[in-house]
């Protein structure tokens, strides 16, 4: 029985002895195929915001086609009838 050994409290990961923070990896699994993963993932979500943003665009150029259709916008602007005020 040692009378000097003392137990110390476990330590919270990336704390070394003084006190001072460590470096932590990134991630858990230093995999080479997580990491290809990681980047397939990334590149997929990259080109599915890519598309989003090109079918909202879409969309918007749709929607002023159809205004100006529907409300004749070329007719009222050219030929109007109506006096300018001046």
């Amino acid at each position: 029985m040692s009378s000097t050994s003392v137990e110390t409290a476990p330590r919270a990961p990336g704390i070394s002895r003084r006190g001072a923070y460590a470096r932590l990896r990134e991630t858990d699994n230093d995999d080479p195929a997580s990491d290809a993963a990681a980047r397939r993932r990334r590149e997929r979500a990259e080109t599915i915001e890519r598309i989003n943003t090109k079918i909202h665009a879409l969309l918007w150029v749709g929607i002023a086609v159809a205004t100006v259709y529907y409300t004749n916008l070329w007719n009222v602007v050219f030929s109007s009838d109506s006096k300018a005020v001046g």
